[in-house]
């Protein structure tokens, strides 16, 4: 519907911007690439299932990511420190966290894969070792976009070896899919179309910035839906026991929310501050908190009067 029937792939995510008389990139968000990601692994089997992610004739399952954390657990000194049961035993709320699918597809995992196969890969049937590899593989691409997606390093051009790293990403994505002769052995379709559009957007929104404010760079670790999942957990932990706050409901509580303000609870789907827009050095205080020279001061909010005292003009 955007792209007026023509291929967005072909036009690189690329729309006629109305406003402005240019170009406008569309891409989708990377965090829920990243769960969809996990996801598709989490549902592959090995021949069975919904999912069945097969490549060079070995299949990739969930389960070669579990027993390298279970063969981490018998050492004293673990290799990766994250991982816990509930990285592995996934239900339907813990499927939305981002931090739990991040953690499985990060550079911390890929190093504790390539740990466990250098010390127990002599052991492991040629088969299962090669499934092993390809599970490696695939773990080596993710946590290279999921490292370029969490930096705070300024992209200047689409020539940035980081760019650079996401196109070898979605070019060895094509050739594995076009390998496969089951559509299952390959991630599902809409995963594919966003993982297209997530790189390619990336890519084309650097060009156009670039192109018409020289000098100036995009941060990518801002370039994510955080500030709107972070909008809906605060609304979510004002709604009480309601988890389906009604029109009135909502507009009452948006007067006492401000976008980008640090999360009320740190166990909303984006794992509180460690995701937030500090990383990015944006402002993220509390607006109605001025600093003030006396030893307190009093603060009065909008929708409703508070009275709270802080030293030397620093929240409490």
């Amino acid at each position: 519907m955007l792209f007026g029937g023509a291929d967005p792939i072909e036009r690189k995510f690329v729309l006629y911007n109305v406003h402005t008389g240019g170009e406008l990139a569309v891409m989708i968000d990377c965090k829920h690439n990243f769960k969809k990601i996990r996801n598709n692994v989490e549902k592959s089997c090995g021949g069975k299932g919904p999912r069945q992610l097969k490549r060079n004739g070995v299949f990739i399952t969930f389960q070669q990511w579990k027993e390298a954390y279970l063969w981490d657990l018998d050492h004293s000194l673990k290799v990766n420190q994250k991982l816990t049961e509930g990285h592995f035993d996934i239900d339907p709320r813990s499927k939305m966290r981002n931090n739990l699918a991040e953690d499985v597809l990060d550079g911390e995992m890929k190093n504790l894969m390539v740990f466990y196969r250098n010390n127990v890969g002599s052991e492991l049937p040629t088969e299962k070792l090669n499934a092993l590899n390809e599970a490696i593989n695939l773990v080596s691409h993710t946590s290279e976009m999921i490292a370029l997606f969490h930096s705070k390093q300024g992209i200047a051009s689409i020539s940035d070896a980081r760019i650079v790293k996401a196109k070898e990403f979605i070019q060895d994505m094509e050739t594995w899919r076009v390998t496969c002769q089951d559509p299952r052995h390959f991630f599902s379709d809409k995963l594919w179309f966003d993982l297209q559009a997530m790189v390619l957007g990336l890519e084309e929104a650097v060009r156009i910035k670039t192109t018409a404010f020289p000098g100036t760079v995009v941060k990518p670790v801002i370039i994510n839906q955080d500030i709107l999942e972070n909008l809906f957990c605060q609304v979510r932990g004002s709604s009480g026991q309601n988890n389906n706050p009604n029109y009135y409901l909502y507009g009452g509580i948006m007067t006492s929310v401000n976008m980008g303000q640090t999360v009320i609870s740190r166990k909303g789907n984006t794992g509180g501050d460690k995701s937030a827009l500090p990383q990015a050095s944006l402002p993220n205080l509390h607006p109605f908190f001025h600093k003030c020279h006396r030893k307190s001061c009093i603060v009065f909010a909008t929708s409703y009067v508070t009275l709270q005292v802080s030293y030397h003009g620093v929240p409490p």
